[in-house]
C-alpha cells in the first residue's frame, strides 16, 4: 500500500516540476527576446502582462513541488522508521488526499501576487509600466513578501527534510549492513530510499540560492540592472531552480534500478522477453530461469 502511495506521490512531483519549466520557457523566452532588442513591439506590451499574470503560476508550482517532495519523504521515512503505522498513515487515498490539499493551498498562498502590481499604457502609449501597488504597504512587504515566504517556502520545509533525510540515512547504513539476507522488495525499497536522498539534497543545494537572492534584492533594491551582482545572481538562482526541476529524471536513472528496467521494458521492445518482471516487479531473469528449470525437471 505505501508504495502504492508513494508512487503516486512520485508521479504528482514530476507534473509540479514540468510547471515550473514550462512557465519559465514563456517567460524567460521572450524576455531574453526583448533584453536584445529581437522582439517586435507588441511583445513588448504583451510581455508585461504575461509576466505578471503568468509567473504567479509559476510560484504556485515551485511551492507545490516543495511540499511534494516533504511529503514524499515523509512516506519513505514512515516505511523506514515506523513501519508499523504504514498501513494507517501512508495509503493511497490519504497520498491523493495530501496531494490535492499542497495544491490548493499553494494557489491560495500565491494568490495576492496576481494583484500585487498594476499595469498602466506609458503616456506615448508606446509600452506598459508596471506600477508596485504594495510599494509602501509595509504589512504585505514584510510579513508575506519576507516573513511568511520564508517560514512557509524554506524554513519548515528544509528543518523537516534535514530531519528526515538524517533519520533516512542512519536506516539505510543499517539495512545495508545486512543486504545479503534483504529479499528483491527490500532492495527496491532501499534503492528508492537512495534515490530520495539524492533528490532531497539535490533539492536543497538548487533551493537555497532563492531565499538568498530574495535577502539580498530585499536590502539593496536599487542594484538589479545589468552588470550588478544581484543581476547575475538572480539569473543563477533561476537556473538553478530550473535544473533541480529537470533533473529528478535523471536521478532515478542512475540510482533506482526499477526504475530503469521499467523504463527499458516500456522503450525498448523486445526487453521484456529477455528480462521478464517477476511477481515482485522486478527483473531477474535469473530467478526465471531456476524457476523453468525446477519446473522441468
Amino acid at each position: 500500500m505505501q508504495k502504492n502511495a508513494t508512487s503516486f506521490i512520485l508521479i504528482a512531483l514530476p507534473v509540479f516540476d514540468n510547471g515550473v519549466c514550462v512557465i519559465w520557457l514563456i517567460n524567460s523566452v521572450p524576455k531574453s527576446m526583448c533584453i536584445f532588442d529581437t522582439c517586435v513591439d507588441f511583445m513588448k506590451k504583451e510581455f508585461q502582462y504575461q509576466y505578471h499574470f503568468v509567473w504567479p503560476v509559476g510560484s504556485m508550482f515551485h511551492l507545490a513541488g516543495t511540499w511534494t517532495i516533504v511529503l514524499v519523504t515523509a512516506y519513505r521515512f514512515m516505511g523506514a522508521c515506523y513501519p508499523h503505522a504504514v498501513t494507517k498513515y501512508c495509503t493511497l487515498k490519504k497520498a491523493k488526499i495530501q496531494v490535492l490539499v499542497i495544491a490548493i493551498g499553494s494557489t491560495l498562498f500565491c494568490l495576492p501576487r496576481f494583484f500585487d502590481h498594476k499595469l498602466t499604457i506609458s503616456e506615448d502609449g508606446s509600452k506598459l509600466v508596471a506600477e508596485d501597488v504594495f510599494k509602501y504597504d509595509t504589512f504585505f512587504n514584510y510579513f508575506y513578501e519576507f516573513a511568511l515566504y520564508y517560514v512557509v517556502i524554506f524554513v519548515i520545509p528544509f528543518t523537516l527534510l534535514v530531519f528526515m533525510t538524517i533519520r533516512l540515512m542512519l536506516a539505510l547504513s543499517v539495512s545495508r549492513q545486512r543486504r545479503e539476507q534483504m529479499t528483491r522488495n527490500k532492495q527496491d525499497e532501499s534503492d528508492m530510499s537512495v534515490t530520495l536522498i539524492v533528490i532531497v539534497i539535490m533539492f536543497m543545494i538548487c533551493q537555497v540560492l532563492n531565499p538568498l537572492r530574495r535577502i539580498i534584492t530585499f536590502i539593496r533594491k536599487d542594484t538589479t540592472k545589468c552588470g550588478d551582482f544581484i543581476y547575475y545572481f538572480e539569473t543563477i538562482s533561476s537556473v538553478a531552480i530550473l535544473i533541480n526541476s529537470c533533473a529528478n529524471f535523471v536521478v532515478y536513472c542512475v540510482f533506482s534500478r526499477r526504475f530503469r528496467k521499467v523504463l527499458l521494458r516500456y522503450v525498448c521492445k523486445g526487453y521484456d522477453t529477455v528480462f521478464p518482471m517477476t511477481t515482485e516487479g522486478s527483473a531477474n531473469p535469473r530467478i526465471t530461469t531456476v524457476a523453468t528449470a525446477e519446473g522441468t525437471l
